[in-house]
């Protein structure tokens, strides 16, 4: 995989991922389409870094010098932990996922009364950015992939202050680091902006409908063929790939064969 690196910056662009190490012994792995900008006196002043995309942080202990990454709206603490945070500009969540250690996690502006959020293993926080709420989630484990049509997992919204965080399943969230791709009720259309990401490819929706299923199970994550095939197994998704457009249509006979499935309750 390739990145591209000036002074202070590391670029991972489209269909790739890389991973690095920071002077203090910081591992960082880079999604996708991500960009990190590391201060000039990281280490020495300070250890901050700043994010837009998807990074797994593995943190080296200095009690005396935390380690900050910071984003548009959240700024993340952590002195000695793993954790996950994806924050792409063009998504409307920032989500943090902690593996473990601890993290303190504080809004930039004066939003939430100012409110700081600690986070502990196995717990996540996603942060809404249109009106700076904060939600949290338990998520389960399943052994095969399930498509469900129309299903919607609904999640509370509460301020910051009467934050109520659930243990999660942190697979789903680190798996894009390694060879598989694990789905946790992940709908169609938020698959399909992963997987442009990942394969830096346009994918089209022909059916509107499609965007709202929903998948869980683990497959390969690569090529993008395996895992189209993977899902066009389980519901009903036709693919075509040209060049580097792939476009999604209906598959009216694997609704017809599926129907009691695939009816939408009244």
């Amino acid at each position: 995989n390739t990145a591209v690196q000036s002074i202070n910056k590391l670029v991972v662009p489209l269909g790739s991922k890389a991973w690095f190490s920071l002077s203090d012994g910081t591992v960082v792995t880079l999604n996708a389409g991500s960009t990190l900008n590391v201060s000039k006196d990281y280490g020495i002043n300070n250890r901050i870094v700043r994010l837009d995309g998807e990074g797994y942080f593995n943190i080296a202990k200095d009690k005396n010098n935390p380690f900050v990454v910071q984003t548009p709206f959240l700024n993340i603490r952590a002195l000695g932990t793993e954790f996950n945070i994806k924050a792409y500009s063009s998504d409307r969540t920032i989500e943090t996922t902690l593996v473990s250690g601890s993290l303190q996690i504080e809004p930039v502006k004066e939003i939430n009364q100012g409110q700081i959020t600690v986070l502990k293993p196995n717990q996540k926080l996603t942060f809404y950015k249109a009106d700076s709420s904060f939600t949290t989630g338990s998520e389960k484990k399943e052994k095969e992939l399930i498509a469900r049509p129309e299903s919607v997992n609904k999640i509370r919204t509460v301020p910051a202050a009467r934050l109520v965080t659930e243990d999660v399943n942190v697979d789903p969230v680190t798996s894009w680091k390694e060879n598989r791709w694990i789905f946790e009720q992940q709908s169609l259309s938020q698959i399909a902006v992963d997987l442009e990401r990942k394969f830096d490819v346009q994918i089209i929706f022909n059916s509107e409908r499609l965007k709202s299923y929903r998948f869980t199970g683990t497959i390969l994550a690569e090529p993008i063929e395996q895992v189209l095939l993977a899902l066009s197994m389980t519901a009903p998704v036709t693919y075509k790939i040209r060049g580097r457009v792939v476009t999604l249509s209906e598959n009216k006979d694997f609704i017809e064969i599926n129907k009691d499935l695939y009816t939408k309750k009244q």
